[in-house]
Formats: structure tokens, sequence, C-alpha cells
């Protein structure tokens, strides 16, 4: 699902000028900004100049020529544009070249200067070329109800991102840090007068990490909506947790050379492969493997276990640490420090950690207090050789790709229709 959409094009110095005047927009710390096509679905217009950089100025003799790009943003949210609830991601589905034509018409509704196709039919190659944006950011969402407050917590009590570099501490950090700059600059005083001029601005998110690159956001909607004091529809159900991983330019190149994509334009930008990238590689980065089960029969299945009698005493140990200082990340950094020294080396943590997970369990457990809310279910163990039933979670990883699965699954043979959907038909026959 897609949030909000940030895009972006370099346009010459008459249509920068044409549109601050034909839409009287303010300068505000060497940004044009403007929000006030919020109701239209455009959260935001920023345009800004930048100075060329003195070797890719041509020289002549005869007219000066500028020595500066221009460029426009504009902040969108789909769902708000197409008269939808704000609040309601919009399905990664939803996202056709036709789907993409109709956002850039509505965006030409509001800047008709900025319709460089208006001599090709809309739905020609050539109208698309000449009138795409690129996408400067996209936020990606997974939102679910099942067991959120629970999940919230396991989130909480994971491995964890280093604030600064969004350095994962059990895995390669590698994937997480990649990114490929590029010649459009990164202005970050646009994201700052999105975040500071839209009431929708989430600031009780539960778990929040940011860089350069990439930010990730994990709450509960309807706690924000009533924090923030949003407006919302009564009818709506807001009681969900959201997923949201915020891919900035920089990491949408890296992913453009990873997955083979034609470029940072939104119709190669905006598909399930995408989607699927980002919430799979930093929801894992977050969690890690394995099924959430309750301490003791965390316990009891290390014991059951192949590992010999002294390996099993040190996973337990580690699974009693975890609890007692609700967070691997925690353990992780006292590790590193010095602080805990009962776990052995930074490296036999790792180790433990994994062998743990080939269990088929998360080193996060369920807390007493709340088991009993938690389903019983038939756990068999990562070497298939026993099953007990217990209480379980399925790990958000894999809920993340049974979610992908039914998206390419839909995509490639459409949604089925259900009997409230036949409802429907019949209520407007």
């Amino acid at each position: 699902m897609i949030h909000t959409i940030e895009l972006s094009k370099m346009i010459s110095a008459d249509m920068f000028n044409e549109i601050i005047n034909s839409l009287n927009i303010p300068c505000n710390r060497q940004i044009w900004f403007t929000n006030r096509y919020m109701d239209k679905g455009i959260l935001a217009i920023g345009l800004y100049k930048f100075k060329r950089k003195s070797d890719n100025i041509p020289q002549s003799n005869e007219i000066a020529l500028d020595t500066h790009y221009y460029m426009i943003m504009l902040t969108i949210s789909t769902s708000a544009m197409f008269g939808k609830d704000y609040h309601i991601a919009q399905e990664i589905l939803c996202f056709t070249p036709d789907f993409v034509r109709a956002i850039y018409q509505k965006i030409f509704e509001i800047i008709p200067c900025l319709n460089l196709g208006k001599s090709f039919a809309v739905n020609s190659k050539a109208w698309m070329e000449l009138n795409a944006f690129k996408v400067r950011r996209i936020d990606f969402a997974f939102d679910f109800k099942y067991m959120h407050q629970i999940y919230l917590q396991m989130i909480n009590q994971g491995y964890g991102i280093n604030r600064k570099t969004v350095h994962r501490n059990y895995y390669s950090a590698n994937e997480l840090q990649a990114e490929i700059d590029d010649d459009d600059p990164n202005i970050n005083i646009y994201e700052e007068m999105v975040d500071a001029n839209t009431p929708y601005k989430a600031s009780t998110n539960y778990v929040y990490y940011s860089c350069k690159s990439m930010n990730i956001n994990i709450y509960h909607k309807m706690s924000e909506i009533e924090n923030e004091h949003l407006t919302c529809n009564s009818e709506t159900d807001y009681d969900f947790l959201r997923i949201e991983i915020q891919a900035k330019k920089n990491k949408l190149n890296y992913l453009i050379k990873k997955l083979g994509l034609k470029g940072r334009e939104l119709q190669y930008i905006a598909t399930p492969e995408v989607e699927h990238e980002l919430l799979h590689t930093y929801v894992k980065a977050l969690v890690g493997n394995g099924i959430y089960v309750s301490y003791d029969e965390a316990i009891q299945i290390i014991n059951q276990s192949e590992y010999t009698n002294g390996m099993k005493q040190k996973l337990i140990t580690l699974i009693d640490t975890i609890a007692k200082k609700h967070s691997v990340a925690k353990v992780i950094e006292e590790v590193k420090n010095g602080t805990i020294t009962t776990l052995g080396s930074y490296q036999s943590l790792q180790k433990h950690l994994k062998l743990i997970e080939q269990l088929g369990i998360n080193p996060v457990t369920i807390s007493r207090r709340v088991e009993k809310y938690v389903p019983i279910q038939t756990f068999t163990n990562g070497t298939g050789t026993s099953s007990i039933n217990l209480h379980m979670l399925p790990n958000l990883v894999d809920i993340i790709e049974a979610y992908h699965a039914q998206t390419l699954e839909y995509r490639a043979n459409g949604i089925p229709v259900t009997e409230k959907d036949l409802e429907a038909i019949d209520k407007i026959q």
C-alpha cells in the first residue's frame, strides 16, 4: 500500500516564474512553498532553484546563460486526491499506468503549464514520457489489525536500528545502508516545511527511525488521530497498526540498480516488487526470524532440542536476559560495551541468536501478562522432529511474505469477488 508520494521535475526558468505568479506562492527559506491545495490531494507544492556546477555551464560570448537549475516538488496523497479517506493507504495494485496518468492530470488541473504533452493522446507513450515525474520519496505502508498491540510490543523489543546510521545490530548492515546519490539536490528544508505545515504529521509514532535515505514509522493509527486531534471519518475503523517505510531518492536509486528498474519515474517505483523489497528488508531488520511464543514455551522448546546440555543452558540464559531487558537491541549493545558479561563475546551472542532462530522461534518472547490472549496452535520445531501445542504468533516477516504472495496472485488473476461485493452490486442495480 502507498500512503504519500513526493514527486519532482526539472522545469525551465520561465515555467518556474509562471507557476509562482499564477499560484501566488510565497518564498520561505529559499523555497517557494504552499499547502493551499490540500483539499485536492496535493499536500504541498514547492519550487526550488539551485546553482549549476561551474563545469556544467557552457561558455558563450552571446547571451548570458542561466546559472541555475529549477525544480518543482509536489507531495501527493492519492487517497485524498480521488475523494477517499486520507488516513487510509492506497492499494499497490491501484497504481496502473492509467492511474498514474490520472494523478498527473489532477496535477495539471492546478498547474496547466506542466502538461508538456498537449499535442499527444493522454494514453500515448509520448504523453507519459513528456509528463512523467520522478519520485523523491514514497511511503509504503502495511496495515494490520490482528493482535496489533502485542505485535507493537514485540517490534519495540526486537533488534532495533541505530538511529544515526540505521545499522542493524545482528544482520549485515550493508543492504540497509546502501544508497546512490544523484545530481538532484537533497532538499531537507522542503521536507521540514511539509512536516511543519500539514496537519497530518504524526508526532506520536511509537517506533521511529530516520536517516538521509529513508524513515521508518510504526504506530497505532487511532492513537495518532486522537493524540493529534486529526479530522477523520467516524464510520471508518482506524484500530490498526501501520508499518510505514518512507524511501527517499537515494534509497530509490539503489533499488533501481538492484532490481533492474528503468528509472525513478512513478510508474516504475509504485510496484509490488519495490514495496516488498522495502517492507521485507526493514521489518526483518527490526524483528528477525522465528515465531513468537511465551517465555515458558521457549524454554520448553530449547530443552526439547537436540543441542547439548551446555548449549541449551546458554540459550536459556540468553532468552532470560532478553526478557528481563525487554530488548534484543539493548542486550546486543550491553554485550558490546561490556556491561553484560554472562553471555560471552559479541560473536558468541550472534551465534546463539542464530541457534534460537534455527529452532523456529524468536528470541523475543510473549509476556505472561498477554499470553492468555494469544491463540494456541500447533508448533513444529525447526528440524521438523517434534510438534507441540502452544501459544504462538506468526512472525511479521512471514505475514508480509503472505501479503506479497497474495498481491502477486491478485495481479496475475484478478481480485476475487466476495459475497459482500455481490451484495453491493445488487444494491446499485
